[in-house]
C-alpha cells in the first residue's frame, strides 16, 4: 500500500463499499494555484446521516514516490488540500469508526490538474451494506448488529479471550399456540478485541453478559441497536484483583 505502514494493521479484513465521486474540470474558486490543484471534499457517516469529523484523509501519488498528503476532516466532515501537484493519486480515509465496524480503509484513484478543483466525496457504507458485509447476505434486513471493542480499563489493551452473549425474549408459535422463548446470540471477537454480534432485534431491550478470565463480569439490560440497524458499544474491563474503596 502507498499509505503509511501501520494503518492497515489497525483495521479488520472487510473491505468497505464506499460512496466516491471525483469531479474534474471545475474552475478553482480560490486564487489560481501555480503548479498545483485544489482538492476538497466531505467524509460522510452514513449511519448518522452527517459529516464524519476527525477522519484522517490521505492522498498518495501513484507516480511520484514518497509524495503523500494528510488532512483531518473538520466538525462537518469537510476537508481541503491546496497546491497539490498535478497527477494521479490514491485517496482514502481512516477513522476509529472503521475499526469498530470491521472495515478496511477505503481508497480510490483520483486525478488532480493544475489550477483546477477536484471534488472528492467519501463515506462510511450504509447500514444495510455493512450488515451484509459483516453478517452475510442471508442476514434478515430487519435484524440489526452490534459492534464495538473490548479493552482493559487500565491499559486500554484488547481482550480477545472473552465471551459476550446477548439474549432477549421472543414469541414462538407451536401449532395454534404461542409461547415466550429466549433467543440468544454470541459475539465473534477478533484478536484486536473488536467484536460483532449479528441477528439482533432493532429497537428492543436485550440482556448482555460479558465474561473474561481475570476480569469482572459485565451484565445488564440495554437497548443497543438503534433504528438504523447498527449499534456501537465499547467495553472497559476491570481486573477482578482490583478492589476500590476508602481506607
Amino acid at each position: 500500500s502507498v499509505f503509511r505502514a501501520g494503518l492497515t494493521a489497525q483495521v479488520c479484513r472487510w473491505i468497505a463499499v464506499v460512496a466516491f465521486t471525483a469531479t474534474r474540470g471545475l474552475p478553482a474558486q480560490s486564487t489560481p494555484l501555480p503548479n498545483g490543484g485544489f482538492v476538497r471534499g466531505v467524509v460522510t457517516d452514513s449511519l448518522a446521516g452527517a459529516g464524519l469529523p476527525g477522519a484522517e484523509v490521505q492522498m498518495a501519488a501513484v507516480d511520484l514516490r514518497a509524495t503523500w498528503y494528510t488532512v483531518r476532516s473538520d466538525s462537518n466532515g469537510a476537508f481541503a488540500l491546496q497546491r497539490v501537484p498535478a497527477g494521479r493519486y490514491v485517496v482514502g480515509f481512516y477513522h476509529e469508526l472503521l475499526t469498530l465496524l470491521g472495515l478496511e480503509m477505503p481508497s480510490r484513484l483520483v486525478d488532480v490538474e493544475d489550477n483546477m478543483t477536484t471534488d472528492v466525496q467519501l463515506a462510511v457504507p450504509s447500514s444495510r451494506t455493512m450488515r451484509a458485509l459483516r453478517c452475510g447476505d442471508s442476514n434478515d434486513g430487519d435484524l440489526g448488529m452490534l459492534v464495538g471493542a473490548l479493552r482493559t480499563a487500565a491499559e486500554r489493551s484488547p481482550v480477545p479471550a472473552a465471551t459476550l452473549e446477548v439474549s432477549w425474549p421472543a414469541i414462538a408459535q407451536e401449532g395454534t399456540r404461542y409461547r415466550t422463548i429466549t433467543e440468544r446470540a454470541k459475539a465473534t471477537i477478533g484478536e484486536d478485541g473488536t467484536y460483532v454480534v449479528c441477528g439482533l432485534p432493532i429497537g428492543a431491550t436485550v440482556e448482555l453478559m460479558l465474561t473474561a478470565a481475570r476480569f469482572h463480569t459485565i451484565s445488564g439490560l440495554v437497548e443497543v441497536v438503534p433504528t438504523n440497524g447498527v449499534g456501537i458499544l465499547n467495553f472497559r474491563l476491570v481486573d477482578s484483583a482490583r478492589v476500590q474503596g476508602t481506607a
